[in-house]
């Protein structure tokens, strides 16, 4: 439960912050939070490889939730 609160509010400072590293960072551990990865691929530069990786990645998640 205590790391269940933890994570959520660490997760809610990144999203505020939206700085990139840490999108990166959060989204690489939490694999199957779609609105994360959404803002990361919002956050990275055009020219970024993992700009690429993170379209992927939503375009997957997008399809496993239907």
């Amino acid at each position: 439960s205590l790391r269940r609160s933890l994570e959520e509010t660490l997760r809610e400072a990144v999203l505020e912050n939206n700085n990139a590293e840490h999108l990166w960072r959060l989204s690489s551990q939490l694999h199957d939070d779609l609105e994360l990865w959404e803002a990361l691929q919002n956050r990275l530069p055009q020219g970024d490889p993992r700009r690429g990786l993170a379209r992927a990645q939503v375009k997957n998640l997008q399809r496993a939730w239907g």
